[in-house]
């Protein structure tokens, strides 16, 4: 089962005459050989976190999947510190950045951060990112729902 987006992105990539390859399978050993063909040099990857976990090892192979990829992009739930340099690193692009979005299927993202290769050095692959501006207001708390101080953990 795919993203409840994937109907957006397919319409928006065929809406700017870009080739597009959604829904090609989340597992390693079918995509690697999606991603080696001469054909497929993607420029954004979009997928769940875990499965940008079961793709670091490309980042080693020799005829380097990911070299051209300039954005990834993760929803739903955060990823290790460790995945995103891993990745990062992979692409040949001057300024690889990854995008993670938060918030519910239902309503889109909330927040967003945007992580370069200095950021991923830095370790910071666990932040929420800033809210959407116009869109929504954020809050982090403390256990009691508290506005929780900056710099500290909340919910």
């Amino acid at each position: 089962m795919q993203h409840g987006r994937e109907s957006e992105h397919v319409q928006g990539v065929a809406a700017r005459g870009r080739p597009g390859h959604p829904g090609l399978g989340t597992w390693a050993a079918g995509l690697r050989k999606v991603l080696n063909s001469p054909a497929v040099r993607p420029g954004v990857v979009e997928t769940h976190p875990n499965n940008f976990m079961q793709w670091e090892e490309f980042g080693a192979e020799p005829r380097q999947p990911l070299a051209s990829v300039r954005f990834y992009s993760a929803t739903f739930d955060a990823l290790r510190p460790g995945t995103i340099k891993n990745l990062l690193a992979a692409s040949r692009r001057r300024r690889p950045m990854l995008l993670q979005m938060y918030g519910q299927s239902q309503t889109g993202p909330l927040s967003g951060w945007l992580t370069s290769k200095r950021g991923a050095e830095r370790g910071y692959g666990r932040r929420i990112g800033y809210p959407l501006p116009g869109f929504v207001r954020l809050r982090v708390v403390d256990a009691a729902g508290r506005r929780a101080p900056r710099g500290t953990i909340g919910r």
